[in-house]
C-alpha cells in the first residue's frame, strides 16, 4: 500500500542570522527522519516557505544552487521509489546524500567544501597543487590525489614521506587530515594519528601571531562592501572600539551609565567644543568621562565618552543589534548599554555562562565580518588607535598614559585638570585624523533609503547628524590655531563652567555661582576672539544645510528668544518680590 511521503529541503528550526546553517533532508510519513546535507547557505537567504534560496540571491550561490538542483532531482527519483514501496526511507535518505567518494579529486571537494571562507579554499588549492607538483615522477603515486586515497593508511605513509622533503611546516598535514573529517571518512586523521607529521612543529594558527595591519584605504572602501545589518553593525563595532581609544569589546560589553563619572547623568548628551551653536537648548558643553579596568589587563583607562560622534556610534550600533539579535539588545533607560548581557557578574565575578555563550558568539560574528570586510578585527583597533596617536605627533609618553599605563608610578586617572584636557583634546585630534564622522557620513548617504528584508538601515535625527557633522574639522585643521592654544582655551573654558566659589549670603554657605559673560578672564577673551577668526570648520564634502534645517534652526531661535526674554522677565518680578522660589 502507498504511503504518503514527503522528501523536502529545510533548515533546522530556529536558525540564527548571520551564521551559515545546515541545509538538511526531511522525510515526513508514518515517522519523521532527517539527513545532513553537507551545504550551508545564511538563513537570511534561505526561503523558508518555498524550501529555496530567495530569488535576490540566486545568483550569489552559483555552485551551491547546482547541487540542490541534483539533490532536488535524486530526491524525485526515490520518492517514487518510495511510493512503490520498493525501498524505506533510510535507505532513501543514504542514497540521495550518499556521494561516490572514488574518483572524487581534493581540489573537486574543496571546490564544493560549503561553509568555507573563499579565501581557505584558494590557500587549500595551492596546498594540493604543491603536493600534487610534488609527487610528479614519484613511482607508484597519482599525479591528481583523490579523496579516497586517504582512507589508506599506507598510501598516506608514502605521501607523508613526499610531503616531509617538500615542507617542514604541518599545514599540509592539517588540511588532509581536515578532508578526511568533512569526507566523513572511515580512516580519520590518518596524518596526526599515525604520527605522520613533521615532528617538532607547532601548528601556526593563520594570523594568530601576527597581527592583521589597519589599511585605511581598505577600510574606507570596506563600505562598498556592506550590505546587511549585520555587516554594518559589524563596521560600526570598530568605530565604536577605536573612538574610545581602542577599548577591548568585551569592555564594551559592559559599559553602561555606572562607567561614567563626573557630572550629571541624567542627560548624557554629546559633547563638542562648538556644540551650543548648533542646538543651544540641549548642552553639548558636558563632558561625560568613562573610567574602566579592562577585563584583559586591569589597567584602568579614561576616555571621554560623549565626544561627538560615539554616542551617535552607539546609537545607530543599539538599533541595528535590535535588529539582527532581537534576543540581545538592552531595553532599559541606561544612556550607554547596549546589550541586556555582562560578562560581569553583580558581585564582580565573571560569568563564563555569558563570555562562552552569547558574547562568544557576538565577537566571532563581528570578527568574521569585519575580517572579511576590511582585512583586521576590533582585536587591533588599539594598535590602530596608537598608530595614529603618532600620526598627529604624540610621544610614548602621553600614548601611555592616554591609555591608562602606568608610567613612573603614576596613575592616569589621576590626572590634573590641565593634563586631563589635554587628553581629551589628543582623543578628539586621533577621531579626526581618521576621518571617523566623514566615514559615518559616508555610510549615512550610503544606506538612507535602503531597506533589508522590510528593515531601515537608518534611523536616527537627519537634521541632528549633519548640523554636527558641519562642526566636523577639528582642533587639528585651524589654520592658525595651535594645540597648545586649545588647551589653554579649554582648560580656562572648564574653570568658567565650573563658576566661581562664593559664600551665600542668605543661607551662609559656600556654593559655586556661574561667571557672567563680562567678568570672563581677559585671557581667555582673547584666545575665544583668536579662536573664532580662525574656526572655519565646514568641510568640502559636507552638503550645505536644506531649507527644512535652516527653517528648523529658525524656529529653535525663536523659541530661545521667547525662554530667555521669560526667564528676564522672571528675575526682575523676583526681585520686586512679585514672584518666588523661580528655578531657572
Amino acid at each position: 500500500m502507498a504511503r504518503n511521503h514527503k522528501l523536502f529541503l529545510a533548515l533546522r528550526a530556529n536558525p540564527k542570522e548571520g551564521i551559515p546553517q545546515a541545509i538538511i533532508i526531511r522525510y515526513r510519513g508514518e515517522k519523521f527522519y532527517l539527513k545532513k546535507t553537507g551545504l550551508s547557505i545564511l538563513p537570511e537567504h534561505w526561503d523558508m516557505k518555498n524550501r529555496k534560496i530567495r530569488d535576490q540571491f540566486v545568483s550569489d550561490y552559483p555552485k551551491l544552487q547546482k547541487e540542490l538542483d541534483n539533490l532536488k532531482l535524486k530526491m524525485r527519483e526515490c520518492l517514487i521509489e518510495l511510493q512503490n514501496g520498493n525501498i524505506t526511507p533510510h535507505t532513501a535518505l543514504d542514497s540521495i546524500i550518499k556521494k561516490p567518494l572514488e574518483g572524487v579529486s581534493l581540489t573537486e571537494f574543496v571546490e564544493q567544501w560549503y561553509g568555507i571562507p573563499e579565501s581557505q579554499k584558494i590557500k587549500y588549492n595551492r596546498f594540493i597543487n604543491a603536493i600534487q607538483g610534488a609527487l610528479k615522477g614519484v613511482k607508484d603515486m597519482p599525479n591528481e590525489l583523490t579523496v579516497s586515497d586517504l582512507n589508506d593508511v599506507t598510501f598516506c605513509e608514502k605521501l607523508s614521506d613526499v610531503i616531509k622533503k617538500t615542507v617542514k611546516g604541518n599545514d599540509y598535514f592539517a588540511m588532509l587530515d581536515r578532508i578526511t573529517r568533512k569526507a566523513k571518512l572511515p580512516n580519520q586523521d590518518p596524518f596526526k594519528k599515525e604520527g605522520l607529521r613533521n615532528k617538532g612543529i607547532k601548528q601556526k594558527r593563520q594570523q594568530k601571531k601576527a597581527q592583521r595591519e589597519f589599511d585605511e584605504i581598505q577600510f574606507t572602501e570596506a563600505i562598498n562592501k556592506i550590505n546587511t545589518p549585520l555587516h554594518l553593525a559589524s563596521y560600526l563595532w570598530y568605530l565604536y572600539s577605536f573612538s574610545l581609544q581602542g577599548i577591548d569589546g568585551i569592555d564594551l560589553v559592559n559599559l553602561d551609565e555606572d562607567s561614567l563619572k563626573g557630572s550629571n547623568k541624567k542627560e548624557i548628551n554629546h559633547y563638542h567644543p562648538e556644540g551650543s551653536a548648533i542646538n543651544p537648548v540641549r548642552n553639548f558643553g558636558v563632558k561625560h568621562h568613562l573610567v574602566k579596568a579592562r577585563e584583559k589587563s586591569g589597567e584602568t583607562v579614561e576616555a571621554l565618552y560623549n565626544v561627538f560622534p560615539v554616542l551617535f556610534i552607539r546609537d545607530w550600533l543599539h538599533y541595528l543589534i535590535g535588529i539582527c539579535y532581537p534576543q540581545y539588545v538592552y531595553k532599559g533607560k541606561d544612556r550607554i548599554r547596549l546589550f541586556n548581557f555582562k560578562t560581569v557578574k553583580p558581585n564582580g565575578d565573571k560569568d563564563n555562562k555569558v563570555i562562552n555563550g552569547e558574547w562568544k558568539q557576538l565577537r566571532d560574528i563581528f570578527r568574521k565580518y569585519q575580517i572579511r570586510l576590511f582585512g583586521t578585527s576590533t582585536k587591533h583597533a588599539r594598535t590602530t588607535f596608537v598608530k595614529y596617536c603618532e600620526k598627529i605627533g604624540l610621544d610614548k609618553f602621553k600614548i601611555q598614559r592616554m591609555l591608562g599605563h602606568t608610567v613612573d608610578g603614576a596613575i592616569n586617572h589621576y590626572l590634573g585638570t590641565s593634563e586631563a584636557t589635554e587628553r581629551d583634546i589628543n582623543q578628539m585630534q586621533v577621531i579626526e585624523e581618521f576621518g571617523v564622522i566623514k566615514k559615518l557620513s559616508f555610510l549615512y548617504e550610503a544606506f538612507e533609503d535602503k531597506t533589508y528584508l522590510g528593515k531601515q538601515f537608518v534611523k536616527i535625527d537627519k537634521e541632528f547628524f549633519i548640523g554636527l557633522t558641519l562642526l566636523e574639522g577639528g582642533k587639528g585643521k585651524l589654520s592658525s590655531w595651535s594645540s597648545k592654544q586649545e588647551k589653554r582655551y579649554q582648560v580656562l573654558l572648564s574653570e568658567i563652567e565650573k563658576g566661581v566659589a562664593v559664600v551665600d549670603e542668605k543661607e551662609g554657605k559656600v556654593v559655586y555661582k556661574s561667571i557672567e559673560k563680562k567678568d570672563y578672564p581677559p585671557e581667555f577673551k582673547e584666545l575665544e576672539k583668536e579662536r573664532k577668526k580662525v574656526s572655519d570648520r565646514t568641510p568640502k564634502w559636507v552638503k550645505p544645510p536644506t531649507k527644512e534645517i535652516i527653517e528648523h534652526n529658525k524656529k529653535i531661535e525663536k523659541e530661545l528668544e521667547i525662554i530667555e526674554h521669560n526667564k528676564k522677565m522672571a528675575k526682575e518680578l523676583e526681585k520686586k518680590g512679585i514672584i518666588s522660589n523661580i528655578d531657572g
